[in-house]
């Protein structure tokens, strides 16, 4: 069954009014560091690759698919990261955008405790609409005039720059990411606008120790702030590892219960995670439970999300403040460089 939308009854006015399109999102966002932030990079021993899948409302016969692949670099001899991100979405079974772009962190040591890593990062893209599965209202009704833009190629490829700040010491973190700086145009119309809006994220989150008579216990909360167009999201919730064994289980809220969009509380979902760490990989899946209005037709969302971390014996030896965006602090015997 093809996925019916509505979009026909506005098509006539894509000409004059601007898209405001927003970017995917994750709901483990501590596990797609260089999605979430470009100052990110290179915060980790030494090489990282990390892949990230995104099904959202399985329930409806439109695909909404998120691909991410990252893979960064961490040079301390020069206090750099550098960083490859590879994006792919669908949404709707007939709108993708796919990207790749280069990333690239400095570390400014602050002192002892704390270290401050600036990002930019730097690409293109490319967003293609496919005609064959849309119906348009000349379709259905012969009474309508044709609505078909036959001068659209259907594809549109725009440059694309972001930029970010990460503060953070062995047991907490905090930044501040700004993606789309050049406001890219994506419309699919020759001498029209489509500008995609800025994308404003402010992300914290810690990492507890909590002793107890069988061991320690961390403690994991995390916030994430996101601000695109007339578009606001709010992301809190906690995980809780265990010092014995490399399960991680949390749960988290998405959602702004004080704001209202089009009129109706802004609730979208409550997230139930869990995971293994076992030296050097990384293993997430969370279950997005929908509390909006479209909870008895959307069927939840899954996610996964596989991290790789590995070093060389010469990175090993080397002594210096981890980020703990996802790492248990450097004296738990978790982190690589013990």
């Amino acid at each position: 069954m093809r996925f019916l939308v509505w979009f026909s009854l506005g098509w006539c006015g894509l000409a004059a009014l601007p898209l405001k399109a927003q970017d995917p999102q994750f709901t483990q966002f501590y596990h797609a560091p260089l999605y979430l932030n470009p100052a990110f990079t290179g915060t980790t021993e030494e090489f990282r690759l990390a892949g990230n899948y995104r099904y959202q409302w399985t329930a409806i016969d439109a695909q909404f698919m998120t691909t991410t692949v990252a893979f960064d670099y961490s040079a301390p001899t020069i206090r750099s990261g550098f960083g490859l991100l590879i994006q792919h979405d669908k949404a709707g079974g007939f709108l993708t955008t796919t990207g790749a772009t280069g990333l690239y962190s400095f570390l400014v040591p602050l002192s002892d405790q704390w270290h401050l890593r600036l990002g930019l990062q730097a690409g293109v893209g490319n967003r293609q609409l496919d005609f064959s599965q849309l119906v348009f209202v000349s379709q259905v009704r012969p009474d309508e005039a044709d609505v078909w833009e036959g001068g659209s190629s259907g594809s549109r490829w725009f440059a694309d720059f972001a930029g970010g700040a990460v503060l953070y010491s062995r047991h907490f973190w905090g930044g501040l990411a700004v993606h789309h700086l050049n406001r890219p145009n994506t419309s699919f119309f020759s001498g029209d606008n489509a500008i995609m809006p800025l994308k404003i994220s402010a992300h914290v989150g810690a990492n507890l120790p909590i002793s107890t008579l069988n061991g320690d216990l961390y403690l994991l909360p995390a916030a994430l702030y996101r601000q695109q167009g007339p578009v606001s999201q709010l992301d809190v919730g906690a995980r809780l590892a265990f010092e014995r064994f490399p399960l991680i289980l949390g749960v988290a809220y998405r959602g702004i219960p004080f704001k209202k969009n089009f009129n109706s509380t802004q609730q979208d979902a409550i997230a139930f995670t869990t995971g293994l760490r076992t030296g050097q990989f990384t293993f997430g899946y969370s279950y997005d439970l929908t509390i909006a209005g479209i909870r008895p037709y959307s069927g939840g969302s899954h996610e996964i999300a596989i991290v790789y971390e590995w070093a060389t014996k010469r990175s090993r030896s080397r002594r210096g403040i981890s980020c703990p965006i996802y790492d248990k602090p450097m004296n738990s015997g978790w982190n690589l460089r013990q």
